[in-house]
């Protein structure tokens, strides 16, 4: 079995950057958010593309899939903090009963 990781947790660095952490953290695959700030389909430029395919190969990982979830480039950025929540890592207990219940 081969072992993947997204791109969506290293939103603060470029796609070959992550690309470039997740392989040295000895994953043989990553998932490519495309989303913003990674690969939204509707502003990727075909050299970001080609610096995505550089950084695979350079890299020696694999693109296992692409995470389509393009809900922050849709709603755009006032969509992105609660994102996830309410979640129950949420230091918040109202928040974790709301999501439980």
């Amino acid at each position: 079995m081969k072992l993947s990781f997204s791109t969506n947790a290293f939103v603060r660095f470029s796609v070959p950057e992550a690309i470039g952490i997740i392989a040295k953290t000895g994953y043989s695959g990553v998932e490519i958010l495309a989303d913003v700030p990674h690969l939204y389909p509707f502003s990727t430029t075909g050299p970001e593309l080609d610096e995505v395919a550089a950084a695979l190969k350079k890299n020696r990982i694999e693109a296992a899939n692409i995470n389509a979830n393009t809900a922050v480039g849709y709603y755009g950025a006032k969509f992105w903090e609660p994102l996830f929540e309410p979640s129950l890592a949420n230091p918040d207990r109202d928040a974790r009963r709301w999501r439980v219940e």
